[in-house]
């Protein structure tokens, strides 16, 4: 293993892989956290072929690039110099800016008892050396695909609970947070993604990473999303006028509530409350 320190904030930009001249770049972003250098290359080159990766010499770094870029995932050893896998993945999923990403821990152990220790971690995979490229691309791929097919659902089903988006508790409970939050703001047409912020405890672009990855949408708009939702039910299950929910749900001109919700859901308010009579 190799003893590299790792970046801090100032340190020169971390390696990027590029595509080939001639190919469409990447769509998704793996963050490598290895500290051998030889397997950190190789894996470099293998991945780089379907993905855009970052690379880091060993968690610390990991942990600082995470919270910087945002991957889709995280692909990590678990046997490394100073702070392990283990640790790395675990301090991962208790911070609130990175706790969304998908983390897959890379081990030699092969025992039952090893796999059951790394998801205890917090992992979303756990993969056992040696192992075949092919395998892995598309175990990364179907975590990441998994993730996309739950966010577009989401932005379709109007009914669906936002905290279904979640892969583990933690984001479960920032989504019912985040949505409690809005909701209880929801008649103020001041509010938005400022507000939002320090009431979550994280700055704009923290939040505006973790709401992307998790719903394809920006805090902007996830706010406008959770607005749209209570004028939906407040059109189904109330006889309050247009112009009474467009107020209740933080709008301060009514026409601009009624271009939006025709905007997303096809349907004017006055149609849409006849369809779902």
């Amino acid at each position: 293993m190799e003893g590299e320190a790792g970046p801090d904030t100032a340190a020169p930009p971390v390696p990027e892989s590029r595509p080939e001249a001639g190919t469409s770049a990447p769509a998704h972003t793996v963050l490598i956290v290895e500290d051998d250098a030889e397997m950190r290359s190789y894996l470099t080159q293998r991945l780089g072929e379907s993905f855009r990766v970052l690379e880091a010499p060993d968690a610390a770094a990991g942990l600082a690039l995470a919270g910087r870029r945002t991957p889709d995932l995280i692909l990590s050893d678990i046997m490394m110099d100073g702070m392990d896998g283990l640790e790395f993945c675990r301090r991962l999923k208790d911070d609130p800016a990175t706790g969304h990403i998908p983390v897959v821990l890379l081990t030699a152990r092969q025992e039952e008892s090893a796999q059951l220790e790394g998801l205890e971690s917090g992992a979303d995979d756990y993969i056992v050396k040696p192992f075949n490229m092919e395998t892995l691309r598309a175990r990364l791929r179907n975590i990441i695909e998994t993730r996309r097919r739950l966010r577009e659902r989401f932005s379709r089903e109007w009914r669906s609970d936002p905290a279904e988006l979640a892969e583990n508790q933690a984001d479960a409970e920032f989504l019912r947070r985040t949505v409690a939050v809005i909701e209880s703001n929801l008649a103020d047409a001041e509010f938005g993604v400022e507000k939002l912020s320090r009431e979550i405890g994280l700055s704009r672009s923290q939040l505006f990473r973790k709401m992307k990855t998790l719903t394809s949408e920006t805090p902007f708009d996830f706010i406008q999303t959770i607005r749209m939702r209570k004028a939906v039910q407040l059109l189904e299950q109330t006889d309050r006028s247009v112009t009474e929910i467009a107020y209740d749900v933080g709008f301060k001109y009514p026409s601009h509530f009624s271009q939006l919700f025709h905007a997303r859901l096809g349907k004017s308010p006055k149609e849409f409350r006849r369809s779902s009579k």
